[in-house]
């Protein structure tokens, strides 16, 4: 009877009062709330970078691929090129040639 006593008197003054069970649970719950803010910021700035990720990488694609245009492009121009400077080289062995015929 007296422990019952003593347990309701202790009960009663924890709730009243907060007590240090109360305290905890409120020290606790606190402590909750920060890591699940901290939390959601870290899983805000990962989602943030996976974005960024994409982005870099959809990029970096464009741009090989602009690259690879460009590189195909110059090979073929470089032909022409050669192309033309053989071209011009025969007109000029035969405008020679022309030339010479016409001094006889």
């Amino acid at each position: 009877e007296r422990v019952k006593a003593s347990y309701s008197e202790n009960s009663s003054t924890n709730e009243t009062t907060g007590g240090p069970l109360n305290a905890t649970l409120a020290s606790l719950r606190k402590e909750l709330a920060a890591t699940r803010k901290e939390s959601d910021q870290s899983r805000q700035n990962w989602l943030q970078a996976q974005n960024e990720l994409l982005r870099l990488t959809e990029s970096e694609k464009l741009t090989a691929s602009s690259l690879q245009e460009l590189q195909s492009d110059e090979r073929l121009y470089e032909g022409k090129m050669n192309r033309h400077e053989r071209d011009a080289k025969v007109y000029e062995r035969d405008a020679l040639d022309i030339n010479r015929e016409i001094d006889r």
